[in-house]
């Protein structure tokens, strides 16, 4: 099976692979067309996103074309997300009008 120019590849993270595995994670950055980042509507979470930035930043001069990265908010609660949404976009970062909300059985 052969992959052509019309697929896109794309990566969904989180922010432990960064520090435990960033060789790994900075591979994947140089290849992936998309970056999706999942965040909570927490400042821990919006706190760590230096982190993100700098290893997206470190791979783009790697990349043949820039990497497209978005913000994904999860374990959102009715008007959660505007505080952090509008900070992120303040700093020029996409955040994606879909969220993914919390399950009260799950949390």
């Amino acid at each position: 099976m052969s992959i052509g120019k019309n697929w896109v590849w794309f990566i969904a993270f989180d922010q432990s692979p960064l520090v435990e595995q960033a060789g790994i994670v900075a591979s994947v950055l140089r290849i992936v067309h998309i970056a999706i980042k999942s965040m909570a509507p927490t400042t821990g979470d919006y706190e760590r996103l230096p982190g993100v930035w700098a290893a997206i930043d470190d791979v783009e001069s790697l990349r043949a074309t820039p990497l497209v990265v978005a913000v994904l908010m999860n374990r959102t609660v009715t008007n959660s997300t505007s505080k952090f949404r509008e900070l992120m976009s303040d700093e020029g970062h996409t955040v994606l009008s879909t969220t993914i909300p919390r399950r009260e059985p799950i949390a």
